[in-house]
């Protein structure tokens, strides 16, 4: 078994649950409550899980990662995307100036001088 992180939308808590990769003919909601089968063709790989405090079933998507609800509902997704924003910011995006002046006073001093050759 896996340690694997969830999502309930029932108590809004981020958890890390034991759980096995199961593959099951299921239709699986946004919210990710089981509400009925599907045919063979749509089954898809995917970790299953309880919730700790309300017993919900909980589900996270292995080989559909894009319709996996985790990623949008996590607030744990959320805060490291937010976390790791300014390490990914670049030149010309709003914020660059005032994170790093003086690579902004490079970046527009190599501009101008680049201009200036092209104008002569």
């Amino acid at each position: 078994m896996t340690k694997v992180d969830f999502w309930c939308n029932r108590c809004e808590l981020d958890q890390e649950i034991y759980s096995r990769p199961t593959q099951n003919l299921i239709t699986i909601m946004s919210d990710g409550e089981i509400i009925g089968h599907r045919e063979p063709e749509h089954t898809k790989m995917f970790f299953e899980g309880r919730c700790e405090r309300c017993r919900k079933t909980l589900i996270r998507y292995i080989t559909d990662t894009r319709q996996d609800p985790y990623f949008s509902l996590s607030r744990n997704v959320r805060r490291l995307s937010v976390a790791h924003k300014k390490d990914l910011i670049q030149y010309g995006e709003s914020g660059f100036a005032m994170m790093y002046p003086e690579t902004q006073k490079r970046f527009e001093k190599m501009r101008e001088e680049e201009n200036s050759k092209r104008v002569a």
